[in-house]
């Protein structure tokens, strides 16, 4: 799953997270990536991904089968799984 789509890298949190946790980073993403007050021109496409990040994960079917998707990708396509996670980490993504 490439980082732009996997919603726990959108909200920056791991898969462990708590409803709580996630409701805590959609509120600080949110109100950081808010069109209305921040002016960065990427700023609301950042914010549509950071609201279907959080409408995904804070329904319960639609996580289960995300963290389910996850899974099998990791464990069919580690190669490309360890390539996504140096990218990520060596990223110059400005992260708030």
């Amino acid at each position: 799953m490439k980082n732009d789509t996997n919603p726990y890298w959108i909200l920056g949190l791991s898969p462990s997270a708590t409803p709580e946790d996630i409701q805590s980073a959609y509120r600080r993403l949110s109100s950081y990536w808010h069109p209305d007050r921040n002016h960065d021109p990427k700023a609301s496409e950042k914010f549509q991904a950071v609201q279907s990040a959080y409408a995904i994960l804070s329904d319960p079917l639609s996580r289960a089968e995300t963290d389910q998707r996850m899974e099998r990708l990791y464990i069919a396509d580690p190669k490309t799984v360890m390539a996504s996670m140096v990218d990520q980490f060596f990223s110059a993504a400005v992260r708030p």
